[in-house]
């Protein structure tokens, strides 16, 4: 997946073609003219010297008026890349910040932001557009779906109702799922058993899974059909900061969360702070035991097929038929011999031990614990607030963003159907859908002629690899079904909110979500699988292994991204580097696990796989030996590798796709103000999808739990790696943009 996933709502830096920051932090508004002759007038000097000055054939090429484009979205793109760039950086020491530097220093912060990347700014340009729609008052004529998201936007931006729920109100509602004990004075470890509380959770849409992971979901070594899951679960707080212990700075922050919360519900302060001393040590021992199982990401390692019988002989403690059955209410009721799928078979041995050594108190306070956790940014800001001082420790923002985006956010995660469909029916640009398929077909093309050259690869797998690349399946902005408005009301037929009460909205959505879940049980692999690649409001691209399948959501498809009309080098640069970034990650440590047809087969020769292994330690080691200055973080090379290796694939494959375009259509004009080459512009393009700005705070947080490098590191080591951005920018051999050893698989 190359976005992250968004979770505070950030605000759009300039508006149209015409707003843009200056090098001082001001916005200023400029007519097209006055930015052409501007940017016409400058050039990227430092000690009067002219950075990677072109080669004598490049220099004459350019200095032809007529190879200079001169349009509307060439004028926007040049002065974008000027004020983003920052021309005192050599590009040959330091890339990214050559590029991005302008922007990083320019760019303020918004409210409630911790930091500010591209696909921020694509999805505040949604949320304002979106916003327009769900923001009018609810008409008798709306249609369902419409009516649906207007509602819940509007139950959200209702904070005197929302205010209503006060601390009595969140008793009696704790009381009636079994209680309480931190808060309550009659509670009684006798009547609580873990799994009743869990149904009680998943009957009203609470965090149910705070225990034990339970899904239903593809048979990774059948992809026709789909079978039940057990999982570790997720936890409260992220584990890398949980497996750490109470000493770590982020992990009380989270305890003192716990206290803070739970007093404001009555505790008195010292119980509050033992108990829940005692539910965040078995929250701390869970999560070690969650790694346990080892690396999530070799799948073939997890991948444990047993009957629910089997299972029961293991682990006689818990009654899995029982929970199975009433978990799956009331789709489905199964056997003893249905088959599952254990992926943590080690946690689930601990979790039995834990629950067979940890007082009941202990563990329903825990479940309590997660299920408030899970319903605490639905409440008032009183509450909220105790959440934020956690984000704030962890390197969030001190103040939230305005309501009116928060609501727009919480839209468009939860409801990503409807909002997909009001975008694409009222703001999307279909004609854009089809022109990305040119660099698909491009970039597909030349990933296979990789492929064919690559030496390390036999003959046994290059042609299973070949295979396996012509089955990729490609969904570009949307599913056709999504333009069909009785399907999409059809989907969400069984919704009903009320105004008044925006808890009961997002709970409902919950439950849904889990009964769409579920009711796929026994029902064919097509049934609604267009729902999967609906969420065309959401700025993402990503590749699925179960289903060998590429998409890249209509809303990437826009701003610096991709724009029909720039030259081609850009769109190389951008939303064809993500889908040969994409395409990579189909033969990464990940993706390579699962077959053409997205099953989960080693279908790589041993001497091969030996052969990728060797290459890829060659990443690890690249990657783990980069310390991040400003927060003293060595980055995490063997996690982050399959986003490593599909960066430093994906970037040279688009490069080669653009010069295969190129001898068959010509060279392209280049841009004004910007004395560069096309080839430059394709790398100088590449950088920019990934300048960003970020506390450090933030930038600590995601080198420990996120599965990219810093944003930095993503292009400045792939564009060492590469020989071809050296030969362009002519970067001499020996400097750090150009060493001598480079890490090369694709």
């Amino acid at each position: 997946n190359i976005r992250w996933k968004l979770r505070i709502t950030t605000v759009l830096l300039w508006s149209g073609n015409s707003y843009f920051v200056s090098s001082w932090g001001e916005k200023m508004a400029l007519s097209r003219v006055v930015v052409f002759c501007a940017l016409t007038c400058l050039k990227f000097c430092y000690d009067g010297k002219i950075y990677a000055e072109p080669t004598e054939s490049q220099e004459t090429t350019r200095q032809d008026g007529s190879n200079v484009c001169h349009t509307p979205e060439c004028n926007y793109m040049a002065s974008l890349m000027l004020n983003r760039s920052d021309p005192t950086v050599n590009p040959c020491e330091d890339f990214y910040d050559f590029a991005c530097g302008g922007f990083i220093s320019s760019t303020v912060l918004p409210q409630g932001a911790t930091y500010m990347h591209q696909f921020n700014i694509l999805a505040e340009k949604l949320k304002k557009q979106l916003k327009s729609v769900v923001g009018e008052p609810i008409g008798e004529d709306d249609q369902h779906t419409v009516k649906l998201v207007k509602t819940l936007y509007k139950a959200c931006m209702n904070e005197t109702e929302i205010a209503k729920l006060d601390v009595d109100s969140m008793k009696r509602y704790f009381n009636e799922l079994g209680g309480w004990p931190v808060i309550a004075s009659n509670w009684s470890a006798d009547q609580f058993t873990w799994y009743n509380t869990t149904y009680k959770f998943q009957e009203r849409g609470l965090d149910w899974y705070s225990l034990l992971g339970f899904f239903v979901g593809t048979d990774l070594k059948n992809s026709s059909r789909r079978v039940i899951h057990f999982d570790a679960p997720g936890f409260g707080l992220d584990k890398g900061y949980l497996t750490k212990g109470f000493n770590d700075s982020i992990v009380k922050a989270y305890y003192q969360y716990m206290v803070n919360v739970t007093i404001a519900l009555g505790a008195n302060q010292i119980t509050a702070e033992t108990e829940m001393r005692s539910v965040l040590d078995f929250e701390v021992e869970l999560a070690k035991a969650e790694a346990l199982d080892g690396d999530k990401q070799n799948k073939s390692l997890i991948y444990n097929k047993m009957t629910i019988e089997e299972l029961s002989k293991k682990h006689p403690s818990i009654a899995w038929l029982q929970y199975t059955n009433v978990m799956l209410a009331p789709f489905y009721n199964v056997t003893k011999q249905e088959e599952i799928v254990v992926y943590a078979p080690k946690f689930i041995e601990k979790l039995v031990e834990l629950l067979n050594t940890t007082s009941n108190r202990t563990v329903s306070n825990y479940l309590m614990w997660r299920a408030m956790n899970g319903i605490i940014s639905y409440l008032s800001y009183e509450w909220r607030k105790m959440y934020l001082e956690l984000g704030r420790q962890k390197g969030g923002a001190s103040v939230e963003p305005p309501r009116d985006m928060m609501c727009m956010e919480a839209a468009m995660d939860r409801m990503q159907v409807a909002m997909g469909y009001l975008y694409i029916s009222r703001y999307f640009d279909k004609e854009s859908k089809n022109a990305t398929v040119e660099f698909v077909t491009s970039i597909s093309k030349e990933f296979d002629s990789v492929l064919e050259k690559t030496e390390w690869l036999d003959n046994t797998t290059r042609s299973y690899a070949k295979v396996k690349a012509d089955a990729i399946r490609y969904i570009i902005g949307y599913p056709d079904e999504l333009e069909n408005e009785t399907l999409v009301n059809e989907y969400h037929k069984e919704l009903n909110f009320k105004l008044n009460s925006y808890l009961d909205i997002m709970l409902q959505l919950n439950k849904f979500d889990i009964n769409k879940a579920f009711e796929k049980l026994r029902k064919s692999m097509k049934f609604e699988a267009w729902i999967e690649g609906s969420n065309a409001a959401t700025v993402n691209g990503f590749y699925i292994p179960r289903k060998n399948e590429i998409k890249i959501t209509a809303s990437l498809l826009q701003g610096i991204m991709f724009n029909k009309t720039r030259p081609k080098y850009l769109s190389f640069g951008g939303i064809g580097f993500i889908i040969a970034h994409e395409i990579s990650h189909a033969f990464d440590s990940v993706g390579g696990q699962y077959d053409a047809q997205g099953n989960l087969r080693d279908w790589w020769t041993p001497q091969t796989s030996q052969h990728y292994k060797n290459l890829s330690k060659c990443f690890l080691d690249q990657y783990n030996n980069i310390t991040v200055p400003e927060v003293n973080l060595t980055l995490r090379g063997d996690y982050n590798l399959p986003e490593n290796i599909a960066d430093n694939g994906g970037v040279k494959t688009a490069y080669k796709a653009y010069l295969n375009w190129e001898k068959t259509h010509g060279q392209e004009q280049t841009l004004p103000g910007l004395n560069y080459t096309t080839r430059q512009l394709y790398w100088l393009m590449t950088a920019n999808v990934f300048c960003m700005k970020q506390t450090n705070e933030f930038l600590a947080g995601y080198i420990q739990n996120n599965r990219h490098a810093p944003t930095k590191y993503r292009i400045n080591v792939s564009l060492r790696n590469s020989k071809e951005f050296s030969a362009d920018w002519q970067c001499p051999l020996g400097s750090k943009m150009n060493p001598a050893h480079k890490c090369a698989i694709w």
